[in-house]
Parts: C-alpha cells; structure tokens; sequence
C-alpha cells in the first residue's frame, strides 16, 4: 500500500470513528488524561513552553494544561469530522 493510500485510510478510519462515536465522548475520550499529564509533568517543562497536542479532536488535555500554568499550547484536529463538533475550553 503506497504512503497515500494509507493516510486516506487513516483518514477514513478517524472520521468514521468520530461519526460513529457518541458527539461529546468517544470511545477513547478520558475525562482525566492522567496518564499524558505524568508524561509532560516528568519533562520537567517551563510554563513558557510550547506544546502541541496532535490529533486533539475532544480532548480534555488543553484544559488542564491551562490549569496546570501552561501558556503555549498548540492543538491540531486530524480528522474534518472533529472540527465539525462542539469542543471544550480548548476550542476557545
């Protein structure tokens, strides 16, 4: 399969998963992304630091980064179906 036959699948795949999944909660959705806080918790990170949270769709993770004093937080929605739905803070 070439390169770009497999982001099309990809592509299909996620807007397919969003479509199909409840609108404020997919099946992969934490209302508490502990385990991702731990790992940028152990970068050690200034609060002026960038960071970018690909594939965001409805995360939670920008709220409490916010909360946490990061400042800089960039987020990047993969799928045309994820900017299609409501969001949270991270939206704003």
């Amino acid at each position: 399969m070439r390169a770009y036959e497999r982001r099309k699948n990809l592509k299909e795949h996620w807007n397919n998963d969003y479509l199909n999944s409840p609108e404020d909660k997919p099946d992969w959705y934490e209302e508490v992304p502990e385990q991702t806080i731990c790992l940028i918790e152990n970068c050690n990170l200034s609060p002026d630091s960038v960071i970018l949270n690909a594939g965001g769709g409805t995360t939670a993770l920008i709220e409490f980064l916010l909360l946490m004093g990061y400042k800089t937080i960039i987020k990047i929605k993969t799928t045309m179906a994820a900017g299609n739905r409501p969001n949270n803070a991270s939206s704003r």
